[in-house]
């Protein structure tokens, strides 16, 4: 599916509208969405209508197969299917808004290494010799770039360079875990995961609730919404909970990975027996953070990339301008 929110949008309501799951994927086939009919072929014959929109590929996101599948156990399909659409409709934005954050600094960055890579493969060459034949010392710039320029001519530098990468990809990757808890510690980064992590995991509780699921069951369910490290974490939280332990109490251990509000008010929430209230004030609570902390974010990443591009362009202008300054000074006496 080309749009997968706009696909759960119009799905959703025509489940509001009252029409079945089969009546709304068959109004779906004749507006000519293609491919559809290999999903009413698997309801009739009683698979799952999650596991038939994630087979076929018409549904590829993880949390939107998760929240399907929470609606069909818990009958409120039509709603879990319209906050999937709007879970992906808000990820669309975000990515959108990044992206034209990131538009101008990166066409900046683009001409910026044009313009280095000429002065540094073009001009550079041109003088080098005539440094070199200088008895005047060079600035530590200017030898900096001399080395640089040296080793990308040699064609083992790429070579080690890709050795280096590789390497390093292994290293990230078996170590993805460690990797992940430093993210978790990285201010804003870190506040934007926990925040986002706990805003899907109130909304899917609070859905899951309405309906008489025990909290047990939902954090069991939650196991299979993340990444493997949260998903661990749900797992053992579910564990707890069935043995009689309180959520609250329990996300009060893991500062890291969940943020200290949400303990504190869903412990209000279970001294008052009105969680399912609780679950939804907090998911709407961290959804609109969210929201702010990614505007924040797009308009941090625009004067970083100005200053690193200053850096680089003023580093390079100098290792050249500065020695020819001392040329001339040379030449003058």
């Amino acid at each position: 599916m080309k749009n997968e929110a706009l696909f759960l949008k119009r799905l959703s309501f025509l489940l509001l509208s009252g029409l079945s799951v089969k009546e709304s994927i068959e109004f779906l086939v004749k507006q000519k969405e293609l491919g559809l009919e290999k999903v009413i072929h698997d309801i009739s014959e009683g698979k799952s209508f999650s596991r038939s929109l994630f087979e076929h590929g018409y549904i590829k996101d993880t949390l939107s197969k998760q929240l399907l599948k929470a609606g069909e156990t818990t009958g409120d399909l039509a709603d879990c299917v319209s906050y999937a659409s709007l879970c992906l409709d808000k990820k669309k934005r975000l990515r959108q808004s990044i992206l034209s954050a990131l538009a101008y600094p990166a066409l900046i960055f683009l001409g910026a290494l044009v313009v280095m890579a000429g002065l540094l493969f073009f001009i550079f060459p041109k003088i080098l010799p005539l440094l070199q034949s200088m008895n005047v010392p060079l600035p530590i710039t200017t030898r900096i770039l001399i080395d640089l320029f040296w080793s990308l001519t040699h064609p083992w530098t790429y070579i080690l360079g890709i050795c280096i990468f590789l390497s390093l990809s292994v290293f990230f990757y078996l170590r993805q875990k460690r990797l992940f808890i430093f993210i978790l510690k990285v201010p804003v980064c870190g506040e934007v995961v926990r925040k986002y992590i706990s805003a899907r995991f109130c909304r899917v509780a609070s859905t899951m609730l309405r309906s008489g699921t025990p909290l047990h069951a939902i954090l069991l369910f939650s196991s299979e919404m993340f990444g493997e490290l949260y998903n661990k974490i749900f797992f053992a939280l579910s564990e707890r909970i069935e043995e009689g332990s309180l959520l609250s109490e329990q996300l009060l251990l893991l500062p890291i990975f969940f943020p200290s509000v949400l303990a504190q008010l869903i412990a209000v929430g279970e001294r008052s027996a009105t969680l399912e209230q609780t679950f939804l004030y907090l998911a709407d609570h961290y959804e609109s953070e969210i929201a702010e902390l990614s505007k924040r974010l797009s308009l941090l990443i625009e004067p970083v990339m100005m200053i690193a591009l200053g850096l680089g362009i003023g580093f390079v202008g100098l290792s050249i301008i500065t020695p020819i300054y001392s040329l001339s000074a040379y030449v003058g006496h």
